[in-house]
């Protein structure tokens, strides 16, 4: 996360940055941090497939996060539509409006991409088949799905 962070802050220079995290079930929240200290506002979420619940995610963003806005959502529709919502109040007209970064897990934003792309996020397959993705983004399938 450490080179993201990098890469945020050569891309948006000085411009804000409302982020969306969700993590995998086991990995730890503090992979979070140099991404979190850059922002001006977090919502948490988690995927459907292995997503991170309950607050041991929300503590550490909370403690990283240093007094900025940082709240929960339930699932990445909620937390996208809050993120944008946050990210419109976060405006004030000296500088551009906030951007909106999906990050953390790879099955979150793989959400995110298939919702922008106006698909079905039931589509996505993650957990069919033996415990493995077998879904939109398994290479073993066609990346084609039907909307």
């Amino acid at each position: 996360m450490a080179s993201l962070a990098r890469t945020v802050e050569a891309a948006l220079g000085d411009r804000p940055l409302v982020l969306v995290v969700g993590i995998s079930q086991g990995r730890d929240p503090a992979l979070l941090t140099p991404l979190i200290r850059r922002t001006a506002a977090v919502v948490c979420t988690a995927s459907r497939y292995r997503g991170q619940r309950g607050a041991r995610l929300l503590r550490q963003v909370r403690r990283e996060a240093s007094g900025r806005p940082v709240e929960a959502r339930e699932g990445i529709e909620g937390a996208l539509e809050r993120a944008r919502a946050l990210a419109g109040s976060l405006a004030d007209g000296r500088q551009a409006r906030p951007a909106v970064l999906v990050t953390g897990s790879y099955f979150l934003a793989a959400e995110a991409a298939a919702l922008a792309a106006g698909l079905d996020l039931r589509k996505l397959g993650f957990d069919q088949g033996s415990g493995e993705s077998g879904g939109l983004l398994d290479p073993r399938v066609s990346p084609q799905v039907s909307r």
